[in-house]
């Protein structure tokens, strides 16, 4: 159980940012249309209209741009957690496995949200 805390508090650890962005899910053959909420280098969090089990395979589709590139990612990823909010499900994604490119996009997204983030919070000279 410990071990399971201390995972939990290096994966809080990371860099994560609030996002609006259309997200694709692919489920046992189904293609379900959700947005993507929050996104770090780890995992990431999504809103679907439906409930996936926590444990279960799945593959994300998204773009993030930044001011050099559009990317495209397709990621397979585990559910870590799945919470019903009303109508819809927030569900919990771990990245068991990333590749280099989508790492660097990932990474390039972060850094550029906490550039506009820092730009917007800094008062006036």
């Amino acid at each position: 159980m410990k071990n399971a805390q201390n995972k939990l508090n290096v994966q809080r650890q990371r860099e994560r940012v609030t996002t609006h962005i259309p997200i694709e899910v692919l489920y046992e053959n189904q293609e379900i249309k959700g947005d993507l909420i929050n996104l770090c280098i780890l995992g990431l969090g999504i809103q679907l209209p439906l409930a996936i089990p926590a444990t279960k395979a799945i593959t994300v589709r998204f773009t993030l741009e930044t001011l050099s590139a559009k990317n495209e990612l397709v990621i397979n990823g585990t559910v870590k957690h799945c919470t019903q909010e009303g109508q819809s499900h927030l569900i919990g994604i771990e990245f068991p496995l990333l590749s280099l490119p989508d790492s660097l996009a990932i990474q390039s997204f972060l850094n550029r949200q906490a550039h506009d983030a820092s730009n917007h919070t800094e008062s006036p000279a």
